[in-house]
């Protein structure tokens, strides 16, 4: 999960290709890099609150901050990651700058 994490992070290219390749679609701002642990199965609802929800992390996003997850937890980061059975995690997607879109 970290090295995925380490090749998404502000790499526009390979955010396109990893979720063309594995057909997933961004949730607002978030790519997520793993699907819904087990133990949310059942427990949670899937519907536009928890996407809602999701899409909140996006706007905790701190400064050099590579990668989110669900349920925001404070104390989970690069040194003490979370565990992928028990959260979503994702990378942020890279905002496209203008000189880039120009070049298109």
């Amino acid at each position: 999960m970290r090295i995925l994490i380490q090749m998404l992070y502000n790499n526009a290219s390979l955010q396109n290709a990893f979720c063309e390749k594995f057909n997933f679609n961004p949730v607002g701002n978030l790519i997520c890099l793993n699907w819904l642990p087990k133990n949310f199965k059942g427990v949670i609802q899937i519907d536009d609150n928890f996407l809602k929800d999701i899409k909140q992390c996006g706007n905790q996003k701190g400064k050099n901050k590579k990668f989110w997850i669900w349920p925001i937890s404070q104390e989970k980061n690069e040194e003490n990651f979370p565990d992928p059975n028990n959260y979503l995690i994702g990378v942020y997607i890279m905002e496209k700058s203008v000189s880039s879109i120009l070049k298109l």
